[in-house]
């Protein structure tokens, strides 16, 4: 059912670091997303165990050469770079993953 989703890698340098961030896209919203009502009777969407599956496979590819010497006591700050994974929300979409 991956047939069609995409995957795009971006890099940004800017002063004091980069990051990397791995975003999932063309997602069919019947394979990544269900929607629910809220207890106040909004809609929500939220993605289903296969989207989560998939990110959970990527994030440690996007890890594999990071390091983190940070020491938030200190206030210091020493990671190879930022980022992360995320899956492109949907048309009309507002919710998080």
């Amino acid at each position: 059912m991956l047939e069609g989703i995409t995957f795009a890698v971006r890099t940004r340098k800017y002063c004091g670091g980069g990051s990397i961030d791995i975003v999932i896209r063309n997602i069919p919203q019947e394979w990544g997303y269900t929607t629910g009502v809220e207890d106040r009777g909004n809609e929500r969407r939220t993605a289903t165990a296969a989207l989560k599956a998939l990110l959970d496979e990527l994030r440690p590819v996007h890890g594999a050469d990071n390091y983190d010497g940070s020491d938030l006591r200190t206030d210091h700050f020493d990671v190879n770079y930022y980022g992360g994974v995320r899956a492109e929300q949907p048309e009309g979409w507002a919710g998080s993953i």
